[in-house]
């Protein structure tokens, strides 16, 4: 396995995180970043050939939350091994359990800080390896 994911997928209705998200990602040329705006979004670009190695997740969306995503991508080829890192305002989430089994590997609060959300997710990614 690699040191990075060379492809994230960032599930998130907000535009101005992912915008931001974007701008950090141009930085870091080895790691190619996309965005859906909604788990139906999401869904979508899953079934239609994207196959990241790494999705960040927002779990409270409108239309197809984070929740149902989870849910939907684990029957979707190609997508059942994908780890995730949920991106959430939500301090009462933990890494029990059912997101555990669904492949989450790490969470993320909200608000990121664009100077280091990058390294957070690269420790997520390599500590998952060991």
């Amino acid at each position: 396995m690699s040191d990075f994911p060379r492809t994230i997928l960032h599930i998130d209705d907000d535009p101005l995180l992912r915008e931001l998200m974007t701008a950090v990602f141009d930085a870091h040329e080895h790691i190619k970043y996309q965005s859906a705006e909604n788990g139906q979004r999401a869904v979508e670009l899953l079934q239609n050939g994207a196959h990241p190695d790494l999705i960040l997740l927002d779990l409270s969306m409108p239309e197809v939350d984070g929740g149902q995503f989870l849910q939907s991508m684990r029957s979707l080829k190609g997508a059942q091994g994908t780890p995730i890192i949920i991106i959430t305002q939500f301090s009462n989430i933990s890494l029990q359990g059912q997101h555990r089994e669904l492949g989450v590997i790490g969470l993320l609060h909200k608000p990121v800080d664009p100077g280091s959300v990058v390294e957070s997710i690269l420790d997520i990614w390599r500590a998952r390896q060991d």
